[in-house]
């Protein structure tokens, strides 16, 4: 990781508030989004790699940083509901079933597995 990059994780690490304001940029830029499937939604995490809010997530997934973008989305008490996936799996079945498909590229981070995938939580 390079080192700006690393220096920047362990920056928002250590602040809930650079992590919730960092959240809140996301939201503005429509990195962070929600979108309506069936009768339900799903949480669509689409970094922008051209800047560096975007680009940090190919490196790192700041420890808390998941709960921050929760907060932002009024859903932090929907955590236990959410699957990590990529897109390709049935997110309308998921969302009948009371999953959040949480859709994020396969570029990002390796730190995004800590949210269980869609095949596990979907059986």
């Amino acid at each position: 990781m390079p080192e700006l990059f690393e220096e920047a994780n362990k920056a928002f690490e250590a602040s809930k508030e650079a992590q919730i304001r960092l959240a809140e940029k996301l939201l503005e830029t429509n990195m962070l989004t929600t979108k309506k499937i069936a009768n339900g939604f799903a949480i669509e995490f689409s970094p922008k790699f051209s800047i560096f809010e975007g680009h940090l997530f190919v490196y790192a997934f700041p420890k808390g940083m998941l709960d921050a973008m929760l907060e932002v989305l009024h859903l932090k008490d929907k955590k236990h509901l959410l699957a990590r996936t990529t897109g390709e799996e049935d997110l309308e079945g998921a969302v009948k079933k009371g999953i959040i498909p949480f859709i994020v590229s396969e570029e990002l981070s390796e730190e995004f597995k800590r949210i269980p995938p869609l095949s596990e939580l979907g059986k």
